[in-house]
């Protein structure tokens, strides 16, 4: 297990990290979200013993990451895809890790073959394109076969076919009791992937909390509705009080009233339904609402002639 305990963390006058606790547990993965420079890669760094806290404390199994006599066997990391050596192929760099922590070398072709790199062991990883690289970062943080895992946007840089991988075999691992803590600017995978989720923003805990009832008491619930009539089921919902708008999709959209009474009044007005669809908003959705005032940098819309931000909109 992986426990924060009123950990803070400044650099100079930044506040980084502000007085956050929260419990990492073995048997699911855990989500760790926040906008750019809310505090997660140096919670993280905190947790790994790679910069010292301000204040607080972070532990693995109960002791300081710094503690532990073989790290790589109790937690493994990704942080940074390309904080390899480039000189060194795959095999040497997964060769060196090994013998700093007592693993057996017969693990690293078990590790490699894991993540499909085994055809390209003798390569130097300066080579490697940077899905390439993630694939070895993920081999370095299974290299120990440890019990818990931290890994900082692991699926940056995979295809389709990779992130499809690496979701099955962080499941796979959660299954088996092991500790996941997983951070990802990707909403739509951390949905599919995620079973709990942390949350932060400013350096501060705003949530703790299951993914499911994190959607779910964060949603504005509403009703996906297909008609070959939208016009018609949009003017008798709107004078039974629903809001009605079109959906990117084609669908209507329709809130304020719930699913059971729009298929009620579509029949009474014999207008015919293709789908009715209660849904909840995404992840991505409730994520934005909730973290908002939290975000650092904030882009803007506006677009001159020119292609360029319009003023006052930058930056």
């Amino acid at each position: 297990m992986i426990e924060v305990r009123d950990l803070t963390k400044r650099y100079g006058d930044k506040l980084a990290v502000d007085g956050l606790s929260f419990q990492v547990r073995p048997g699911r993965i855990t989500g760790f979200l926040g906008p750019n420079g809310a505090g997660k890669s140096t919670t993280m760094r905190l947790i790994l013993g790679l910069d010292a806290p301000t204040g607080g404390q972070a532990s693995v199994n109960g002791r300081p990451y710094r503690l532990l006599a073989a790290p790589l066997r109790e937690a493994g990391s990704l942080l940074e895809a390309r904080a390899v050596h480039g000189g060194r192929t795959a095999y040497h760099h997964l060769l060196y890790l090994a013998q700093s922590n007592g693993i057996d070398r017969r693990r690293i072709a078990e590790v490699l073959d894991l993540v499909g790199l085994a055809a390209v062991a003798g390569r130097r990883a300066k080579g490697f394109s940077l899905g390439m690289s993630q694939r070895l970062g993920i081999a370095a943080a299974l290299l120990g076969d440890p019990g818990v895992l931290i890994l900082d946007e692991p699926v940056n840089g995979l295809d389709t076919d990779g992130i499809r991988w690496i979701r099955g075999l962080l499941k796979s691992l959660a299954a088996q009791g092991r500790t996941v803590f997983l951070s990802s600017h990707l909403m739509s995978e951390m949905e599919l992937t995620a079973d709990h989720l942390i949350v932060i923003g400013q350096g501060r805990l705003i949530a703790d909390i299951g993914m499911r009832q994190f959607i779910e008491r964060n949603s504005y619930p509403f009703t996906l509705v297909r008609s070959p009539q939208p016009d018609r089921l949009t003017a008798v919902l709107q004078e039974s009080g629903a809001q009605v708008r079109l959906d990117p999709d084609g669908a209507l959209r329709i809130s304020g009233i719930d699913t059971a009474m729009i298929g009620d009044i579509a029949n009474a007005h014999h207008v015919p339904l293709h789908e009715l669809t209660a849904r909840l908003d995404s992840l991505e959705d409730v994520y934005t609402r909730m973290t908002g005032v939290s975000v650092e940098y904030r882009g803007g819309t506006g677009i001159t002639s020119a292609g360029l931000p319009a003023p006052g909109n930058q930056e």
